[in-house]
């Protein structure tokens, strides 16, 4: 899970996981959709977007310590 995914520096890392090809993304911001960028309407993060391979969620609270592990958890 890619907390603050919407930004500059959690972007280029999905995108580098997605690169990798044994990753799984999702992406958790606070706002209400991921908006792909111009250059990225045909690109590795908006096919991972399309095919479910990264995943978007809208993150209004944050997690406790003691969510963390069941969070990370079930991303496997």
């Amino acid at each position: 899970m890619m907390t603050g995914g919407r930004g500059f520096a959690a972007r280029h890392l999905v995108v580098m996981l997605l690169r990798y090809g044994d990753w799984s993304v999702r992406i958790a911001d606070l706002g209400p959709s991921i908006k792909l960028k111009a250059y990225e309407e045909e690109d590795i993060l908006s096919d991972a977007v399309q095919s479910g391979k990264a995943q978007y969620h809208n993150d209004s609270y944050s997690a406790t310590k003691a969510e963390v592990p069941q969070v990370l958890g079930s991303l496997r």
